[in-house]
């Protein structure tokens, strides 16, 4: 369940005003005649919550970061943010350390402004991260205790959605039911296509990944795959010789056809590793950015699909 960090005179605000225009096409422009007006901090959950509000009237759903990026932990809020977040009523947010920049930012704003949090990691179990990651520059670059890039699990993905419906139809009541029951058949959607996938990578006997991006933990678990090394690239600076060598060697030793990147980082690294062992090097995507204009349950599975793909092509 997620915390309550609703204030009841915003809840009963937003039930006097249950309707007004559908929401428009554009991703930083919430109508401003809408009765409930959500900003989602991150794509994936600006996907999740699209679906669960499709065909209420007058909620509109905004994304915060629309940008080609793979880390949003040195983010850095526009003038273009911080406007969209003075117009939210509600703030969804990935809740497990992703999106800290947002919470400094909503402190500063006039109590009239600050718009209601919902927490979607209070929905999903988190795994711990595996492990600090070294760095060129020496800098202390942790990401927290938390690994918050937990929807890249099908079925964690259903419990975000789930959670999402259950906590705007306390504060929207007459779309309860619609809300609820967006959530639940995209989470059917999504069990069937997650054990399309898994049948799908069921043949490879290579489970191994070598990840040049730590955000892959949670897809290894939910497809059978153990990730020997992950490794952060800081931008502009390849890693240290000896991160170079380890890839290598795990590479030589588990005989890896192919290491994998994430599309929106650096493959300096994974390039040189490339060099010294032969393999091939291939983009995977955490979904960070997408189409605003064909948003529905189906764009987030379609990604992880591209996913998959891309590693039975590798290892196939």
């Amino acid at each position: 369940m997620f915390k309550r960090l609703l204030p009841l005179l915003m809840i009963l605000g937003l039930l006097l005003t249950a309707c007004g225009p559908g929401a428009g096409s554009d991703p930083k422009q919430p109508e401003e005649s809408a009765s409930l007006s959500l900003v989602a901090s991150t794509y994936p959950l600006y996907l999740f919550a699209t679906e669960v509000t499709k065909g209420a009237e007058g909620v509109t759903v905004s994304l915060l970061v629309n940008q080609d990026v793979s880390c949003l932990h040195d983010y850095t809020l526009t003038v273009a943010d911080m406007k969209l977040l003075e117009t939210a009523d509600v703030l969804i947010l990935n809740g497990a350390g992703l999106d800290d920049f947002v919470a400094g930012t909503l402190e500063g704003l006039p109590q009239e402004h600050r718009a209601a949090v919902i927490d979607c990691s209070q929905s999903v179990q988190l795994l711990s991260l595996a492990e600090e990651h070294d760095h060129e520059d020496g800098e202390d670059h942790a990401h927290g205790d938390w690994d918050p890039h937990y929807w890249m699990d099908p079925t964690l993905a259903g419990d975000v959605l789930l959670g999402i419906a259950g906590l705007l139809g306390e504060m929207d009541p007459e779309y309860d039911a619609l809300y609820h029951e967006n959530a639940e058949a995209a989470v059917a959607t999504l069990t069937q296509a997650k054990q399309a996938m898994q049948t799908e990578l069921e043949p490879l006997t290579a489970r191994e990944l070598i990840t040049f991006h730590d955000g892959f933990q949670y897809f290894a678990r939910a497809f059978d795959f153990t990730i020997l090394m992950s490794i952060e690239e800081e931008e502009g600076r390849e890693a240290s010789a000896k991160v170079i060598s380890e890839a290598a060697n795990l590479v030589t030793g588990y005989g890896l056809p192919a290491i994998f990147t994430e599309v929106n980082s650096s493959d300096a690294t994974a390039q040189a590793v490339a060099r010294e062992t032969g393999t091939a090097v291939y983009p995977l995507t955490m979904i960070m950015s997408g189409p605003s204009d064909s948003l529905s349950i189906q764009t987030y599975i379609d990604a992880m699909n591209q996913n998959v793909d891309t590693i039975l092509g590798a290892f196939q």
